[in-house]
């Protein structure tokens, strides 16, 4: 997913998404994996309000079906694409603070903090 290149894959993206959505097979990473790639090519493609509706939905199926396989992976696009929200940080940051960090997301959010731009490198 090359950034400038994925806007032209959107549709073909939504597509499989939405076929694999129909599908629900009890293998989910393949859709988590579309969902994922469709949101990032939203963001290509300028259409971040979309591309949030993905992300909630990924969140929403990965809490309800259990974790996919690129747990890190998703935790580091949710930061980056509210960064701008203040709001949804604290919430993820509540998480992750809160109750057992079996995918070590405490170090990661200040990681991904840094590359997301929010705070400067030392």
């Amino acid at each position: 997913m090359r950034p400038g290149w994925s806007k032209f894959i959107v549709d073909v993206l939504e597509k499989i998404s939405n076929l694999l959505e129909e599908a629900d097979d009890s293998d989910f990473n393949w859709r988590c994996r579309y969902l994922n790639a469709l949101c990032k090519s939203l963001v290509d493609a300028e259409k971040k309000p979309e591309s949030l509706k993905v992300l909630d939905k990924l969140i929403d199926l990965t809490k309800k079906k259990g974790e996919c396989n690129f747990q890190e992976t998703l935790f580091r696009t949710r930061v980056h694409m509210y960064r701008d929200n203040n709001a949804m940080l604290a919430n993820i940051k509540k998480e992750t603070e809160t109750g057992e960090d079996v995918n070590g997301n405490k170090p990661l959010y200040t990681i991904q903090f840094m590359k997301s731009g929010m705070i400067p490198e030392p």
